[in-house]
């Protein structure tokens, strides 16, 4: 079982790749082209072997006592707008990262189900790309900023209602292991 996950997952990975160049032959968006993001999927393979995703819930916590958690941020439909209401949990994980400039996050843009493909990768890059932008406004270096977008391949919520769609437009904020 583990084995058809594995190949699953370099399927979609493959199909991206294509994807993305795709993109890259015939999109004018703002943010990086589409053989951009390609080339930044081909050095940044995401797997169960490559990287550990930790869970929502998890926290990290240092010395000091200050602490770095896992987070999902939400977005409204076909926005990258970041909402008033999530400053402060993005203030304290920059807090947490200028004291520890040896951890660093992973940014995973996602968006619902409707649009094109195309258009849904750009979107989750923007929307991760929103919060790498806030976050470095406050201090935080490139290095520790890890930023892909999955568009609306990875849902958290299947289902064809807003209900649905709503939990899957967002950021997965991570903590990478060193």
């Amino acid at each position: 079982m583990l084995n058809i996950v594995r190949k699953t997952t370099y399927v979609i990975q493959g199909l991206s790749f294509i994807l993305l160049l795709t993109l890259g032959a015939c999109s004018s968006l703002e943010g990086p082209t589409g053989k951009e993001l390609s080339h930044q999927l081909a050095q940044e393979r995401i797997s169960g072997e490559d990287m550990v995703l930790l869970e929502e819930e998890q926290t990290i916590q240092d010395e000091s006592g200050v602490v770095g958690k896992n987070q999902v941020y939400y977005f409204d439909f076909d926005s990258s707008e970041l909402h008033q209401n999530i400053e402060n949990s993005l203030k304290k994980q920059a807090e947490y990262l200028l004291i520890n400039p040896d951890k660093s996050l992973h940014l995973a843009g996602h968006t619902d189900e409707r649009g094109s493909p195309e258009y849904n990768i750009a979107l989750g890059w923007r929307r991760a790309k929103a919060i790498s932008n806030f976050l470095k406004k406050h201090g935080i270096a490139n290095k520790q900023l890890k930023l892909i977008s999955f568009g609306s391949q990875k849902p958290a919520v299947l289902g064809h209602t807003e209900t649905a769609w709503q939990k899957n437009r967002r950021v997965v904020i991570t903590y990478l292991p060193h």
